[in-house]
């Protein structure tokens, strides 16, 4: 059988490309997703197609855990991408999941437009290529009714039957039920704390009954039909949110799924050291549709047991939450395991690294850095004790030395930088928790200029914003904290 040859993401694919006057096919993949399975399948594994992508296209493979600054730059709307770059790495199209028959007719079109548009092709890309990717922009006065705004959002969007926000295939938004929660708390607006009430129960046929945990969204609009991969980033995010409505309310059914979440996560993702990234998706129903003796027959989905310092930190920062919340001090020794295995393994003494093949990897990406930042300053908090203060601390100057302008943005020192690796990104997510990191620190060593600096990062992002609608929320809890810091 044909198979695709497929490379990684690397100068050598890109050469290659140009080399043999090739475009690239560019496959963005997350080992948990299921339809990223079945185009591999259906598509990939298909001789024809295979024999069409060997023969007229250089074919790229990135993990979007393993390299989430190709995916920022590159992402068509979801898992699979299927992406057609020039040989500089200018997108000429893309598109998600493609069956067989469209793949075929896709590839044949891209091969004709690629012929026949080289030059101008070619021309895009010089054009793009002088100009710098640090784009100009008006700063705005930074105002509280942004927060309005995006309150505003919530009610907008919020599906008052079966709770959470937009329609099917119905995704979670962990950071909106924050919000809600934080704004209930500032305000004493009931209809805040119903709000994220209704979403939180609304939204528990997501979690798995048998063996804990939550799947990461549903096909349906009433939860019913859940999707099942379970990822580390999704149940760290819920278990903050059923910690913080527990605390609030006292609704036991809260403090029960937080449980439930930490028990799944210590049962399946934990090392012994720090945290794997995620668990597959059982697409045909042949694990998770079964009772709990029919499952304990069967091999369990796969766990990828990559430890990523992103998703490491959010699940260091709700087990600190958790035990604090619950009153369990396993879950903070649990934690600080965490902690320290990424201080030995993935700190250089300057910046953290995107550590998978049980090795160190991408130095200078603005996730890894910020969010271990921040589980850094919530080590701080659970402990008190001043050696996390003060690497939480050290990261902060290396961002703000290296990463900043106006905003913060990716700097990864690999060796790969081609196509759009080589503009500055600045993530909109990553730039928010930035911001509450130097507010949070600002708090505890009184020093302006981290107040400054957020205020700029928030300023930088003060009309972008509008563009998330509900998945700004977390551009909403950061501004609740700068101007709490007034």
């Amino acid at each position: 059988m044909t198979q695709i040859k497929w490379l990684d993401w690397s100068k050598e694919s890109f050469e290659r490309a140009k080399k043999e006057d090739k475009p690239i096919i560019l496959d963005i993949f997350g080992t948990w997703c299921y339809w990223c399975m079945r185009i591999e399948k259906d598509t990939y594994e298909n001789p024809e197609v295979a024999e069409l992508i060997n023969e007229n296209f250089v074919p790229v493979r990135v993990d979007t855990d393993k390299r989430p600054d190709i995916n920022e730059r590159y992402n068509q709307g979801g898992w699979p991408t299927t992406c057609f770059l020039t040989p500089a790495g200018e997108i000429i199209v893309g598109a998600t999941y493609v069956p067989p028959q469209e793949m075929k007719k896709l590839l044949q079109q891209v091969i004709k437009f690629y012929k026949e548009k080289r030059e101008e092709l070619e021309s895009i890309s010089k054009a793009k290529s002088g100009v710098s990717a640090l784009e100009e922009r008006k700063f705005h006065v930074l105002d509280k009714t942004i927060i309005d705004n995006l309150v505003d959002y919530l009610y907008e969007n919020f599906d008052t039957i079966y709770g959470g926000f937009y329609f099917a295939p119905k995704f979670p938004v962990p950071n909106a039920i924050e919000l809600a929660l934080l704004m209930h708390k500032k305000t004493g607006d009931k209809k805040l704390l119903k709000m994220a009430g209704l979403t939180l129960e609304g939204m528990l046929p997501l979690y798995d009954k048998v063996e804990g945990g939550f799947f990461r969204y549903s096909v349906t609009q009433d939860w019913s039909r859940p999707h099942y991969e379970k990822m580390l980033e999704t149940n760290a995010e819920f278990l903050l949110n059923y910690l913080n409505a527990y605390e609030i309310t006292q609704n036991n059914k809260f403090k029960e799924t937080a449980a439930g979440i930490i028990d799944y996560v210590l049962t399946n993702l934990w090392s012994g050291s720090a945290f794997y990234g995620s668990q597959d998706a059982d697409g045909e129903e042949e694990y998770y549709g079964k009772s709990l003796e029919e499952r304990q027959k069967m091999e369990k989905p796969n766990i990828d047991k990559t430890i990523y310092v992103n998703l490491n930190s959010k699940a260091i920062i709700a087990f600190l939450e958790a035990s604090r919340v619950l009153g369990n001090n396993d879950y903070k020794e649990t934690a600080l395991k965490a902690v320290d295995f990424i201080l030995e393994n993935c700190y250089d003494g300057i910046s953290f690294c995107h550590y998978y093949d049980g090795k160190p990897n991408v130095y200078g990406l603005l996730t890894d850095n910020v969010h271990f930042a921040y589980a850094l300053f919530y080590a701080y908090k659970a402990t008190s004790d001043k050696k996390y203060l003060a690497s939480a601390e050290k990261i902060i100057s290396y961002l703000l030395r290296e990463l900043k302008e106006d905003a913060f943005y990716d700097k990864a020192e690999s060796m790969d930088d081609v196509g759009y690796l080589k503009r500055r990104l600045k993530p909109f997510t990553e730039n928010c928790y930035a911001a509450l990191l130097l507010l949070e620190l600002h708090k505890i060593s009184k020093n302006d200029s981290l107040k400054k600096a957020a205020e700029e990062v928030l300023s930088y992002f003060s009309e972008d914003y509008r563009a998330y609608g509900v998945h700004a929320a977390i551009y909403g809890i950061a501004l609740q904290e700068f101007f709490g810091a007034e």
